[in-house]
């Protein structure tokens, strides 16, 4: 380590110790205010993410291209099955490099390639809306399930079906398209959108439904 920034630490360090005071930190409770050690502590934090970034860019792996690197990616994800569902909970599974470091999540969305799988599972489906809205204008191989028992347990929550309100606005890039259905699909306004829109790019449609008449 430099002399110059040996000394820039051991400055750091010793304003520390000045801000918090002696050791004896139980005689001295009355003199602490609570709301500089919160603002201090916080400082802290963003000076050790900020020290991570810093090392984890004089890695190896983190001077290698991008386009590599995106590639290695691509290796972590879960082939295609040969029958589209059930799905493998797995599928999903290579979302976790985004939050191994800053870098790699910078680099891992800014390749739609990555991205262009889409699995909705359900309403509130994280990984369904970051695909289809970081797969740039590439086509889409949609799998979506709207089986009953896969959204029974979200019947009683409110809010928007942002993965199906968004697969409605991209169904122009849809190039596969895989359903998986029970009789209460019919009434998922965004699904009723879906099959009723163009879909210029469509190649493959698969649907697979349990149901009987009424």
């Amino acid at each position: 380590m430099a002399p110059t920034l040996r000394l820039k630490i051991d400055d750091l360090a010793q304003a520390l110790f000045l801000v918090l005071g002696p050791n004896e930190i139980g005689t001295q409770r009355t003199e602490i205010n609570t709301e500089e050690v919160a603002q201090l502590e916080k400082q802290l934090w963003l000076a050790l993410a900020r020290t991570r970034m810093v090392n984890n860019a004089t890695l190896s792996i983190n001077r290698l291209p991008p386009e590599i690197l995106a590639r290695i990616f691509s290796f972590l994800q879960v082939p295609l099955p040969r029958t589209p569902f059930p799905l493998p909970k797995a599928f999903n599974s290579w979302f976790s490099i985004l939050e191994v470091c800053r870098y790699w999540r910078i680099v891992a969305l800014a390749f739609p390639r990555l991205w262009d799988h889409v699995y909705i599972r359900k309403r509130f489906d994280d990984p369904a809306t970051m695909s289809i809205r970081h797969s740039g204008r590439l086509p889409l191989k949609v799998f979506y399930d709207l089986t009953t028992s896969n959204r029974e347990s979200e019947s009683h929550d409110s809010g928007e079906d942002e993965p199906s309100l968004l697969l409605s606005k991209a169904i122009d890039r849809v190039q596969e398209l895989y359903l998986q259905l029970s009789g209460e699909a019919w009434d998922n306004q965004y699904f009723t959108t879906i099959l009723a829109s163009p879909a210029p790019k469509l190649e493959r449609l698969a649907i697979l439904g349990n149901w009987k008449d009424p």
